[in-house]
């Protein structure tokens, strides 16, 4: 068989294996933002989708920045590469070198903002630490779940429904003690001090 067909049909086979990821995981962010009480569409469109995730978990805003910086310095890293590509200087080397630098140090922190950011998600689902874990390095396995399962979100700071606090048991209702009866005199007795009395005034 020819090598080039071969070629061929794997990036054929990628290409399509890539957009299914892409229509699988617009599906799961369009449903997860759902049940997020937001509109299914503001999970699909980059950026904004970052910005409405970060105002319904309740984090400040300073952390897009934080969460884009790889984007912000991407185009001297660029740079960088192509002038060492084209002139291949010792000072093209050296700046490239403190580009990558740079951009090594923005990925870093913005992966330790999106683990935050996943874990608080996580947990608003009722996920642990590891699931966290699994949103970042199986995304594609983990978001699905988050998107499919039988969970509820709970905004960070408000408890669950099964945490919310139990009604305050009413207090058992004690009987009341029963009425003494009152014995009535006996009818002799009452006769017999009357006729005392009459004597006594004789």
């Amino acid at each position: 068989m020819d090598p080039t067909n071969i070629i061929a049909s794997l990036l054929i086979t990628y290409w399509f294996f890539y957009m299914a990821v892409i229509v699988f995981m617009f599906i799961c962010m369009w449903r997860i933002f759902t049940k997020m009480g937001r509109q299914g569409w503001e999970g699909i469109i980059p950026i904004y989708n970052m910005v409405v995730l970060l105002q319904t978990l309740k984090k400040p805003m300073i952390w897009l920045l934080w969460l884009l910086l790889p984007l912000a310095v991407m185009p001297f890293y660029l740079a960088g590469a192509i002038a060492m590509a084209t002139s291949g200087s010792a000072a093209a080397m050296g700046g490239f070198g403190l580009v990558a630098l740079l951009f090594f140090a923005a990925a870093i922190v913005s992966l330790v903002f999106a683990i935050k950011l996943y874990n608080t998600l996580s947990v608003s689902f009722g996920y642990s630490v590891w699931f966290t874990l699994g949103l970042i390095l199986l995304g594609v396995v983990f978001w699905g779940i988050l998107a499919f399962d039988n969970n509820q979100f709970t905004a960070p700071g408000q408890l669950a429904p099964a945490e919310a606090a139990p009604e305050t048991p009413k207090a058992p209702e004690i009987p009341e003690a029963p009425k003494a009866v009152e014995t009535p005199q006996p009818r002799a007795a009452a006769d017999v001090s009357e006729i005392s009395r009459g004597d006594g005034e004789a």
